[in-house]
């Protein structure tokens, strides 16, 4: 939103700009604007809908580069400021990783095109200088790009027979240990009713000889 709201700004001073300087043609410079809004408005619906990718960005650079290398040639300051065409294709590489290789022949493009249609001067030295350097620049801005791939790699689990045995030992031992216990309890109970039996008989026999 950032974005759009500094493109429209930008193509406003250009149009007012051209309505009162003199030396600018209201009309070609005013449509250059119009035109610029509009792809300003389908860049902004790209990016909303996340289709504005690293291609579709460095075509829109060149579009950016094309309105400002046009109203700087209508102005006659194509041949001093044409360097500025450089601005939306570094911008298309450092925000969404575009090619400046082969962004950087249609910007030179841009300045040459625009050199012959608005100011008809043709090829001179500075127009000449612009393209060179714009083509050194993409070819040095052109770093690559490291991609990380995730990749499964299958992982073999042992089965660890030493636990495994432990374990049956361990629960082997604790069968043994609950069926000693329960066998104590039985002759626990054996003995405690062997007792009462005892203790009953004894009880009988004092009282059969008190009587």
């Amino acid at each position: 939103m950032v974005e759009l709201g500094i493109r429209l700004v930008i193509a406003l001073v250009t149009a007012v700009a051209a309505y009162f300087l003199p030396e600018l043609d209201f009309n070609s410079v005013a449509g250059t604007a119009g035109i610029f809004t509009v792809g300003s408005l389908i860049a902004f619906a790209l990016e909303k809908y996340e289709k504005r990718n690293s291609g579709v960005a460095g075509f829109i650079a060149v579009f950016d580069a094309m309105f400002i290398a046009s109203v700087l040639a209508n102005a006659g300051q194509l041949e001093r400021y044409g360097f500025l065409v450089l601005a939306p294709m570094l911008w298309a590489t450092g925000r969404f990783g575009s090619d400046a290789a082969s962004m950087a022949p249609l910007v030179a493009a841009t300045v040459m095109v625009s050199s012959n249609y608005f100011q008809n001067d043709g090829f001179t030295m500075p127009i000449l200088l612009h393209t060179l350097g714009i083509l050194v620049l993409g070819l040095l801005t052109n770093q690559k790009r490291v991609v990380l791939r995730e990749t499964q790699v299958p992982v073999t689990v042992e089965k660890n027979n030493y636990i495994e045995i432990y374990d049956e030992e361990k629960d082997a031992v604790t069968k043994a240990s609950i069926a000693s216990l329960r066998q104590h309890v039985n002759d626990l109970e054996k003995n405690g009713r062997r007792d009462r039996v005892a203790m009953r008989v004894y009880t009988f026999a004092q009282q059969s000889s008190d009587g």
